[in-house]
């Protein structure tokens, strides 16, 4: 029984070709949540904010806390669908059945839109620091 399993699971596919994806996908979502972690990063320091540090410091918190949790859910997806299409083409399994698919940790992602929008409103709240002697005359 355990052998017409492990048969029936034998892949043929190159191994790289998945790691390859698998890196390039993690690649692009750390690249995105830095594009994103960097807006309110610039907003801070073009605006001269007092607290340009703290701004700097809460963004890399986001930007970690955002990349583990978009990650690991992207490669339990990623996982589930190639087993879900192995099983499909065993012939054994029912396609329409996806029960066992991991559920998007949308509550982690809501938390982490308010702190992201949150982010992006404090640098914005405080006017501009004006440098003395800047202006006419």
């Amino acid at each position: 029984m355990v052998a017409g399993t492990l048969l029936g699971r034998a892949e043929s596919v190159d191994p790289t070709l998945g790691s390859l994806v698998t890196v390039l996908t993690c690649a692009g979502i750390v690249l995105g949540v830095a594009v994103a972690a960097s807006i309110p990063v610039m907003i801070a320091w073009s605006r001269r904010h007092r607290r340009a540090d703290w701004v700097i410091t809460l963004a890399i918190l986001w930007g970690v806390l955002t990349v583990v949790s978009v990650a690991s859910f992207v490669l339990k997806e990623m996982k589930y669908s190639h087993e879900h299409v192995l099983a499909i083409e065993s012939g054994y399994f029912d396609p329409n059945d996806v029960s066992d698919a991991p559920p998007p940790p949308l509550t982690m992602w809501a938390i982490l839109g308010v702190g992201y929008l949150a982010l992006l409103a404090w640098p914005l709240l405080r006017r501009p620091a004006t440098v003395i002697g800047d202006g006419p005359g």
